[in-house]
């Protein structure tokens, strides 16, 4: 047998397979292809169906929380700053009425204990320590007992997107009053007089009906010191943080 008789079935089972072949190829990259942009355009439609965190927070205008004929009962704490003294814990209560979303008149009230502040010490001959409260009887700064009336102003409400969804919605006030002040004068003897406080104040929204209120506040009062052998009176400050959570009731919440 010849080699050109052997070749020839080869050659006739060849062209078929390799035209096939060449049938097949682009199909295949057809059909890639088409898989691929169906992919892509699934994924496209998911994203547009999929909201963003714009879509998710839905806006809020004008104020969420409203104020105005409520009463605001505050339990708080207070801490002094600055006092070179004493550093003084007060514990009271405020009560407020708004009359309107910015203006609220109150009343407020806060018992306060001393103890020797950390600013100074104490030295003789044998040598230098923390002052204790017999050391401190006659210098100024030891309020004991805090009272008044206040008008607040709060021109300013705003909110801030805190966590994802979360919006927490809070106000700025001006508050400034009249009090009433009880002191220990030279030797540890109590008495009162009358003095005014301006402050600053923020309200965070928890509840439509809770908050939670800090408040920095400069009392000013007129108060006796030992100046040299005389007792004399000037004019002392008491800068005091207040933190509470105020209730309110009455009214509209929302």
């Amino acid at each position: 047998m010849s080699p050109s008789m052997t070749l020839e079935p080869m050659r006739r089972f060849a062209i078929p397979l390799l035209t096939l072949a060449m049938a097949v190829a682009p199909a295949a990259g057809w059909a890639a292809d088409a898989e691929k942009k169906a992919e892509k355009e699934a994924e496209e439609a998911a994203q547009e169906k999929r909201p963003s965190l714009a879509d998710k927070i839905a806006p809020v205008s004008g104020n969420l929380f409203l104020k105005s004929g409520r009463f605001e009962i505050t339990p708080n704490v207070g801490f002094s700053l600055g006092d070179a003294f004493f550093q003084k814990y007060a514990f009271g209560l405020k009560l407020n009425y708004h009359l309107a979303e910015s203006i609220s008149v109150g009343l407020h009230g806060a018992y306060a204990l001393a103890t020797p502040g950390g600013a100074v010490s104490v030295c003789r001959s044998d040598g230098c320590r923390s002052p204790e409260m017999d050391d401190l009887q006659n210098v100024p700064g030891k309020v004991s007992m805090l009272a008044g009336l206040e008008l607040g102003f709060s021109p300013i409400y705003g909110k801030v997107n805190v966590i994802a969804e979360k919006v927490l919605h809070f106000d700025i006030a001006v508050v400034g009053g009249i009090d009433l002040v009880n002191y220990a004068a030279p030797v540890g003897q109590g008495t009162f007089t009358v003095g005014g406080h301006l402050g600053l104040g923020q309200r965070f929204f928890i509840t439509p009906s809770v908050t939670l209120r800090v408040e920095l506040r400069d009392y000013i009062y007129s108060g006796k010191t030992v100046q040299l052998s005389d007792s004399d009176s000037k004019v002392e400050n008491q800068l005091m943080l207040d933190i509470g959570v105020s209730f309110f009731l009455g009214g509209s919440k929302e």
